[in-house]
């Protein structure tokens, strides 16, 4: 092996390779963020190409939770002014686990954090006894499981409309469970309407997109009580839409 071979890499594999954080994921949230310089230059493209002896330094102390996530929720309880503490809480779309870092802070009594991947679960949430870790499980699934009536839903789903994904699980919740959901318009929409790279730029659109959601909500016998605009933009730039509603 030649002496001066250096290793080259995505920027965010090398801040998991080097132990600085424990997921691409967060790695990529982080990146994004601009929280990552590398060789005092501030790089935003997780698949940027670095040397692995390149000098990088991570603020971390901006971001607080396990993701982005997080972010999203947390803005959504203070602004619907909603609490879950003490509550049986389904995760849908759990992912690393930012949604249900947020419902532990509040003093949630158990979540179960459903997610169709595996291996995703921060490691310190996994071990949290309040957590009950649900990889591999399609959420249309959930109902199939002896699992208690939730007193409350959350979703951050992706790649499938809610329309599709919530019917049974909503069915399934308790008379006067809370509901907060994250409105993503490019799985609302037609693939026509969606624009390039799934982004979807029409104001328009994104109405029609909250306007078929809620309508679909308000079908399966619950009722709209807010809805907001998510405080920081999806994974590629799309704008989302918090939702949250009421079972009658």
């Amino acid at each position: 092996m030649r002496s001066d071979f250096i290793q080259k890499i995505r920027l965010d594999q090398a801040l998991v390779k080097l132990g600085i954080v424990e997921t691409r994921t967060k790695s990529s949230d982080l990146i994004k963020a601009g929280f990552v310089r590398v060789n005092d230059n501030s790089i935003l493209k997780p698949s940027q190409i670095i040397n692995l002896t390149d000098k990088i330094v991570v603020n971390q102390k901006s971001s607080p939770w396990v993701s982005r996530g997080a972010e999203k929720l947390n803005f959504a309880l203070e602004k619907f002014r909603v609490n879950p503490a003490n509550k049986v809480i389904f995760d849908l779309g759990a992912s690393t686990g930012g949604f249900t870092e947020v419902l532990l802070k509040y003093g949630a009594k158990k979540v179960y954090s459903i997610d169709v991947g595996r291996d995703q679960l921060h490691e310190k949430l996994r071990s949290d006894k309040r957590v009950c870790n649900m990889p591999s499980l399609d959420v249309r699934e959930v109902i199939n499981l002896s699992l208690p009536n939730p007193e409350w839903i959350v979703a951050d789903l992706a790649f499938i409309s809610l329309v599709k994904a919530l019917p049974l699980v909503m069915r399934q919740a308790i008379s006067g469970a809370i509901m907060i959901c994250l409105i993503k318009p490019q799985f609302e929409l037609s693939k026509k309407e969606v624009g390039k790279n799934g982004i979807v730029k029409s104001d328009n659109l994104r109405s029609s997109a909250v306007s078929k959601v809620s309508k679909f909500v308000i079908m399966e016998n619950w009722k709209i009580l807010d809805t907001a605009p998510s405080p920081i933009s999806g994974r590629h730039g799309n704008k989302e839409v918090l939702l949250l509603a009421e079972k009658k």
